[in-house]
């Protein structure tokens, strides 16, 4: 135990000082009441530089063997463009490790959104509207209260990634009207199941969801 000649008290633990002077203090420290367990530390600058490195070997390659093949070949150009949204998931996979929500919510933001962007360069757009992104979202949301629930989160911690979701799918509405979605089943059931979800937030738990805009208002 270590003592502090000034004070004349004995100190547990490992102090570098007296906490009541300051004060310079002797004798061993005691061993920890609870084990320590070292934190696992990832190199995640490293990580970032290893993904942005293979992309521009990816790019690199796809364009040389575009130009050699005589732009005959398409493959090269899929990679090409498929390259940057892969660093890109990566990224985010890589940076919002430690949140299972947020990771799977920004995952499935950018399935939707590659999922849209195929469907718009076909130029049919069709299949990605009428059943890819509601089917997303209602996963989304089952997903995102199924981890909640099961992590013993509080719902003021997950609840703006289920307004995020509402907000969404209240979007799909627009090419509803405008005659873009011409098979809107899909898209009008989800709008009306997210709209009873947020119903069931709005009514039930107010307070939550003051609690939450006013946490992301002040962040």
């Amino acid at each position: 135990m270590q003592y502090c000649p000034k004070c004349k008290i004995h100190i547990r633990g490992d102090k570098r000082c007296c906490p009541l002077c300051e004060g310079s203090i002797e004798g061993n420290p005691d061993n920890p009441a609870f084990p320590t367990l070292k934190k696992r530390r990832y190199p995640i600058r490293l990580m970032f530089k290893i993904c942005l490195f293979l992309f521009v070997i990816v790019e690199v390659v796809s364009m040389m063997i575009h130009i050699m093949t005589g732009f005959r070949f398409h493959l090269p150009v899929l990679f090409m463009m498929w390259a940057p949204f892969v660093l890109l998931d990566l990224c985010v996979a890589l940076y919002y490790r430690g949140n299972i929500i947020k990771l799977i919510s920004y995952q499935a933001y950018a399935v939707m959104a590659v999922c849209a962007f195929i469907d718009y360069g076909d130029g049919k757009m069709g299949w990605s509207l009428n059943w890819i992104i509601p089917a997303t979202l209602l996963s989304l949301t089952i997903v995102t209260i199924i981890i909640g629930y099961g992590v013993g989160l509080r719902l003021v911690d997950y609840m703006i990634y289920l307004l995020v979701d509402v907000i969404l799918a209240v979007l799909q509405l627009i090419p509803v009207l405008l005659g873009i979605n011409r098979v809107p089943y899909m898209a009008i059931a989800s709008v009306g199941i997210m709209l009873v979800v947020a119903a069931f937030v709005v009514i039930f738990r107010p307070r939550e969801l003051g609690n939450a805009f006013s946490k992301y208002m002040n962040m």
